[in-house]
């Protein structure tokens, strides 16, 4: 009786560490790619708790399309991708891409059903459904999100950013053909004011340049239609156009003359105090030497030598709800907050104070001057070929640091809207918008 309740035991925890096993593993679906052509992909991924749809991207072919077939995607919060017609029409050489990137990636090795254990965090996976038809097989996998063992991220969600790249840059050539209005209410911004309208229901349209940071307006607008995608102001007879770079609304005013004034962005690929942030981490980032000589490194994201301390934390501190020319180093409690302006050799350093002693109040002002960071070396603008800039960030940078970025943008093997969107600004307002430097502090 012993020896089979033992026996019982033994066969019992078998079958339980055999379905562990599948519940944490799985098996591979495939052990070789199946044979093609693609028929069809379609990959869902849901919010998890709610089951909302974060992204959803499906190729297919139908029997009215002789080559090719049709494309869809959704992602959520993409207002301008909604915009775009749906679904494109897409060649043959998309889906024989696709296979392509499924075999060099071994998405067929995908298990036919994965999920894992709690992990304690209910936000941490979304769940997904990969589901891809071939001549004589179907891959389909339902994962909770988590990555399979020995799948990075990037291998089984390389179809998904291909699949989306298609999509967008077919929409982003529809968009630019489309009409723009400026009735629709969008503001365009810089760090330094916000162009938006006020009460408008009509023509004329009626716009405020004001602070950004708050409600005054520093200058009022008073907009006609004049020609395709713009407006002249009927009193000072300045002219706005209104022009897409990709998925960037951009406005650019100009003189009576036809002189460049300024342009601005209206930020819809940008979470705006992200884009601000982002420029002025690539103003401050580099390598320099202080005032006594010691080296100083600024990586984007830490500061390394700056007061002979080791290497710190380091990001742009949002003040008065934007993000200004803020460093904040270090961390809790052992955080400092500096002011930074560019100077004609690097950065002078600022100590800051809050303007009240109040310590729930976090808006604070520069104080004295404690240190010139002296830039050394080459700087490095490659991040102009996957960023967008405005007029008003060139009066960080010299005249010669802007004919580097002239040149980087130019030597773009294969250039980018953001290559060509770049060189024309800067060619166009090089000597327009002066370089904003101060003396060195000594």
């Amino acid at each position: 009786m012993k020896k089979n309740m033992k026996q019982t035991l033994l066969l019992t925890l078998a079958v339980l560490l055999s379905l562990t096993a599948c519940v944490e593993s799985g098996e591979k679906q495939f052990d070789a790619m199946p044979a093609g052509p693609l028929r069809s992909y379609s990959f869902v991924q849901l919010r998890p708790m709610t089951g909302d749809t974060l992204m959803l991207i499906r190729l297919w072919r139908e029997d009215t399309l002789t080559q090719g077939g049709l494309l869809t995607c959704r992602t959520e919060d993409d207002a301008v991708l909604a915009a775009m017609p749906q679904p494109l029409k897409v060649d043959e050489s998309v889906f024989d891409s696709l296979y392509q990137r499924m075999a060099d990636h071994r998405l067929y090795e995908l298990l036919t059903w994965y999920k894992t254990d709690w992990k304690g965090d209910a936000y941490g996976y979304a769940p997904f459904t990969l589901e891809a038809e071939f001549q004589d097989a179907t891959l389909r996998t339902e994962s909770d999100g988590t990555t399979p063992s020995g799948f990075e991220y990037t291998d089984y969600g390389t179809a998904n950013e291909f699949l989306e790249n298609i999509f967008r840059q077919q929409g982003y050539a529809w968009l630019a053909e489309q009409p723009v209005s400026l009735e629709d209410n969008t503001f365009f911004s810089n760090l330094e004011q916000r162009f938006s309208a006020s009460e408008n229901g009509g023509t004329p349209l009626t716009f405020q340049l004001g602070g950004y940071a708050d409600d005054s307006a520093f200058e009022t607008f008073t907009l006609t239609p004049d020609g395709r995608n713009a407006y002249r102001d009927t009193k000072t007879g300045r002219r706005l156009c209104l022009q897409w770079a990709e998925d960037e609304l951009m406005l650019i005013c100009y003189s009576p003359t036809e002189a460049p004034l300024w342009t601005m962005s209206a930020h819809k690929s940008w979470y705006e105090n992200g884009y601000f942030e982002s420029q002025l981490t690539h103003v401050t980032e580099g390598t320099y030497t202080d005032n006594t000589g010691r080296k100083v490194v600024i990586d984007g994201s830490t500061i390394s030598g700056f007061q002979g301390k080791d290497k710190r934390r380091c990001v742009i501190y949002d003040y008065h709800e934007m993000p200004a020319e803020r460093l904040h180093m270090g961390d809790y409690p052992d955080e400092e907050d500096f002011a930074f302006c560019c100077s004609q050799s690097g950065l002078n350093i600022y100590a800051t104070e809050y303007e009240r002693k109040d310590e729930t109040d976090w808006d604070s002002r520069p104080t004295e001057a404690v240190d010139c960071l002296h830039r050394t070396g080459t700087r490095d603008f490659k991040w102009l070929h996957r960023e967008f800039l405005d007029s008003y960030f060139l009066r960080y940078y010299t005249a010669d640091e802007r004919q580097q970025m002239l040149a980087v943008c130019d030597g773009a093997a294969s250039p980018t809207a953001h290559d060509t969107w770049n060189a024309w600004l800067l060619r166009t307002f090089m000597d327009v918008v002066p370089f904003a430097g101060e003396a060195d502090y000594k």
